[in-house]
């Protein structure tokens, strides 16, 4: 039986209630969430896709439904259901660039940049999460799917 090639693309971005930084990541999700639990929006901008000879460009998904989502920067909106922000955490070694976790079992990608969640409002699925702190975790990182 033959299998329809596919590819998507793209950027991710996620916050999460634990603490900076999440112990998910460097556990291959093994560890117990900082505060006990974990609240956690993820969102995968799709740039580029295809399945077959279809493609796909500019699309979005999330975890929350099929709104229409922005993101741009580290920020993403979906109206009346999330608005999240990451700030990447500089490295010492490259202060232009963030600081990377990588060889994780994350599933957007194996290489992680490390960020703090400067803002969290997720209303979805019974939830009503709000954090401002800026003390918890927030990943980002281009990925790459295909088969």
């Amino acid at each position: 039986m033959a299998t329809t090639s596919w590819q998507l693309s793209g950027d991710y971005c996620e916050t999460c209630s634990c603490d900076f930084l999440c112990p998910c990541a460097p556990s291959n999700l093994a560890a117990q969430p900082t505060k006990g639990s974990c609240h956690f929006a993820m969102v995968f901008h799709i740039d580029q896709g295809r399945y077959g000879n279809l493609t796909m460009d500019g699309l979005n998904f999330a975890v929350v439904g099929s709104t229409p989502t922005v993101m741009s920067q580290g920020k993403v909106t979906i109206p009346s259901l999330l608005e999240q922000a990451v700030a990447g955490v500089s490295s010492v070694a490259n202060p232009s660039e963030p600081l990377y976790i990588d060889n994780t079992l994350h599933p957007a990608n194996p290489r992680l940049a490390l960020g703090r969640a400067t803002q969290s409002h997720l209303h979805a699925f019974g939830l009503a999460w709000d954090d401002t702190s800026g003390q918890n975790n927030g990943y980002f990182a281009p990925f790459h799917w295909q088969n």
